[in-house]
């Protein structure tokens, strides 16, 4: 009876522990990150970008979300803005789910489209460090990355 009770806690814990990603819920917050890209019969360059996003989940574990992201790639800086989706796919032990992002991004001289797929870790009911590896395409010049990204988010709920 004493397991029995203990699963019954353990199970209910990982549900209300991830409120955070419920219906209503907003997003603050952001990340940075670096790409590896090598255009067509070029060298490889790294590309460093900061990604501040603010979001909303329109359904449980579903969010849509504002993004700009402030690129560089030592020839000056490129700022872009664009519209995401996430999805929160599934829970990895008591305080962490694994998710997808997949988002568009437009400035002055790029369009670009992204994927990527990472870990929200949940330091507490409010916020999330997370960790992703991307994939992203600049449609213009037809230049594809693999990048790295950290960053956190603040869960607002109603």
């Amino acid at each position: 009876m004493k397991k029995f009770l203990f699963i019954a806690v353990l199970v209910a814990a990982s549900f209300t522990g991830f409120s955070q990603t419920s219906k209503g819920t907003w997003l603050l917050g952001g990340g940075a990150g670096f790409n590896s890209v090598k255009p067509s019969g070029g060298s490889s360059t790294t590309v460093w970008n900061l990604s501040p996003r603010i979001g909303y989940f329109l359904a449980n574990n579903l969010a849509a979300s504002a993004n700009i992201s402030i690129a560089d790639a030592g020839a000056g800086t490129e700022t872009t803005f664009g519209p995401a989706v996430r999805y929160y796919f599934t829970n990895l032990g008591s305080s962490a789910k694994l998710y997808g992002n997949a988002g568009a991004n437009f400035g002055e001289n790029v369009s670009e489209f992204n994927v990527a797929a990472g870990v929200a870790y949940f330091l507490n009911s409010s916020i999330a460090l997370e960790t992703a590896i991307g994939y992203s395409n600049e449609s213009k010049s037809k230049v594809s990355s693999i990048g790295l990204n950290i960053g956190f988010q603040i869960h607002f709920k109603k």
